[in-house]
Parts: structure tokens; C-alpha cells; sequence
């Protein structure tokens, strides 16, 4: 599950969360579970 999440999201859109000031959980629901859903 871990490799395929990490393919799935790019480091780019994590790193670019972080800079705006999102927390893990905030990154996890609004950047990476909709792009996990796409893929699905």
C-alpha cells in the first residue's frame, strides 16, 4: 500500500502543502486522498 501511495502522489504536492501551512492530517484529506481515489 505504502509504493503505491508513493506513486500516486507526488513529493511536489506534499512539499507544496507543507509550505502553505497544512497539518499531516489536512495533507492526508485534501491532497492525497482525492488523488488516491483518482487512481483507484
Amino acid at each position: 500500500m505504502r509504493v503505491y501511495t508513493a506513486e500516486a502522489v507526488p513529493d511536489e504536492l506534499l512539499d507544496a502543502a507543507r509550505v502553505d501551512g497544512a497539518g499531516e492530517l489536512r495533507t492526508f484529506f485534501q491532497v492525497s486522498l482525492p488523488l488516491l481515489r483518482r487512481r483507484w
